[in-house]
């Protein structure tokens, strides 16, 4: 629901911004409170777990929570670096507008119905072994991204890169980063209430 609340406020932001100026500090204001939110409820999804929690593996065979926390931590610089490259290329395309298409791409990335096969590259292998130590880099990623945000002074919105949904511009790959680690929050919400109906069965039985 919060998701799809941040996608009309997006786009009602953009439909009444009234100059060019204006939009570009809607569109950086946005994406900074969208990595600070989806940070905070991956925070707040993980408090608390215990050993078994976090190393679970779901009954599909599927990652535990670890693993979509290593892969978190291991993806959010992948896509950071392609917006970086647009950005030190410094190719502006005036007339390439892909702004409309910022609602498509949060939906797209968070979409859970929508398998998509990570990369080798970025498979879990278990190369953190404690909760502290995987999240103080997902954190320490997140700071980077968000103070990359800020201080760029690159026309995001007229570089355009490939994504795995086609055309995308620089802006875009900072609100895929978010919203790829909401993705997995989503995930890893997913394994606690198979956890949750697996207690609840045996407390029954």
């Amino acid at each position: 629901m919060k998701n799809l609340l941040l996608t009309f406020l997006f786009i009602t932001t953009i439909t009444y911004g009234s100059t060019n100026s204006e939009l570009k500090k809607n569109d950086r204001a946005f994406a900074i409170n969208y990595l600070e939110m989806t940070l905070q409820q991956l925070v707040d999804e993980i408090k608390n777990l215990s050993k078994e929690e976090l190393l679970y593996t779901p009954k599909d065979g599927g990652w535990s929570i670890m693993n979509c926390l290593e892969h978190i931590a291991s993806t959010e610089p992948a896509i950071i670096e392609g917006a970086k490259k647009l950005i030190i290329k410094n190719e502006v395309l005036v007339d390439k507008d892909l702004t409309t298409n910022d609602g498509l791409v949060i939906t797209n990335v968070t979409d859970r119905t929508k398998k998509v096969k990570s990369p080798e590259l970025f498979n879990p292998s278990n190369k953190w072994t404690s909760l502290e130590e995987v999240m103080k880099v997902i954190k320490a990623n997140r700071a980077s991204t968000i103070k990359l945000l800020k201080e760029t002074n690159a026309d995001l919105r007229h570089l355009i890169g490939k994504y795995a949904y086609g055309d995308i511009d620089a802006y875009q790959l900072f609100i895929v980063s978010a919203a790829h680690g909401y993705r997995h929050t989503l995930q890893i919400r997913e394994i606690l209430d198979e956890l949750k109906s697996d207690k609840t069965e045996e407390s029954t039985d």
